[in-house]
């Protein structure tokens, strides 16, 4: 019985550290998209000083929308295409488009779940999509009693009302 508890002991101060510097890691920066109407740059900002550490300039299209970053690799939207774009940020190489969404032509959220990510439609058809990281659809999800304030198509809606294709 002791050594069921002290193997038990020794696998929680092993792990925990180890989740705790993930879980720090992952809140250690956010990502900012400009939505100015101009040239799309996104900002990488210090969470703790919400100085800026890192713009990002080289990205393709107009008034960015949507980003996300996994594993070094930037995901990023604008209203001003049905596609989602990849960047580099170490070396500050957009990758061009991952990509595109049928039956779009403009893009706000985008989202991680931890496998897939999920992408807003901007262009007014309150769709959802979940896609793979390589581009596969997986679902379109409907979404019924937006939340909007008439300039931009958000990735939520109020209740349960959401069905999934």
């Amino acid at each position: 019985m002791r050594k069921s508890i002290s193997a038990i002991l020794a696998a929680i101060i092993l792990v925990v550290p180890f989740l705790w510097s993930t879980a720090a890691n992952a809140a250690s920066f956010i990502y900012g998209n400009n939505a100015t109407n101009g040239t799309d740059y996104v900002f990488k900002i210090d969470a703790s000083t919400f100085a800026v550490v890192d713009p990002y300039t080289n990205l393709t299209g107009l008034n960015g929308r949507g980003v996300v970053v996994v594993n070094g690799i930037m995901y990023y939207t604008n209203p001003g295409s049905g596609s989602v774009h990849s960047y580099n940020t170490a070396t500050h190489t957009d990758n061009g488009v991952l990509f595109s969404i049928a039956g779009t032509s403009s893009l706000s959220a985008i989202a991680y779940d931890g496998t897939n990510f999920w992408v807003a439609d901007y262009s007014g058809t309150n769709q959802a999509y979940q896609y793979t990281t390589t581009g596969t659809l997986l679902q379109t999800i409907h979404l019924a009693n937006v939340v909007s304030d008439g300039r931009a198509r958000v990735l939520f809606a109020r209740g349960d009302d959401a069905a999934a294709d």
